[in-house]
């Protein structure tokens, strides 16, 4: 169960960070918010800045960098997993290729779909799983 929590709850986030980063100068369009919008990516600047410079982030960043490779392969492992069952439902296919497609997916949208594609208890349990 936790995993496919984390799956769901990371990769909605990470496809949040992913629309943001790209229209977040378009959030505040009328001008009496352009300078709250200022102030607020100041603070968010020199937080972020801050935090970069800690030797924990340091560190944090590059088990997370170090760890990529494994995550890639965790998530092939994943998909070969489903496909190899006698039996399985449209939405384990679907899950099994945007698991695969994930891999070479920089938006986060692949790992969106396969968080969030299983199939309901009722056929798994039709399957006798």
């Amino acid at each position: 169960m936790l995993p496919k929590l984390y799956m769901q709850v990371s990769s909605v986030g990470n496809l949040a960070l992913n629309i943001a980063s790209l229209g977040s100068a378009g959030a505040a369009t009328a001008a009496q918010e352009a300078g709250k919008l200022t102030d607020l990516k100041s603070s968010f600047k020199q937080m972020k800045d801050a935090a970069k410079a800690s030797e924990a982030y340091q560190e944090a960043y590059a088990l997370w960098k170090a760890s990529e490779p494994a995550r890639d392969v965790y998530k092939f492992y994943k998909a070969a997993d489903i496909v190899v069952e006698e039996e399985f439902t449209p939405e384990e296919m679907v899950r099994a290729a945007a698991l695969i497609a994930s891999i070479a997916d920089p938006t986060g949208v692949a790992s969106v779909v396969a968080a969030y594609s299983y199939p309901k208890c009722s056929a798994l349990v039709a399957l006798g799983r």
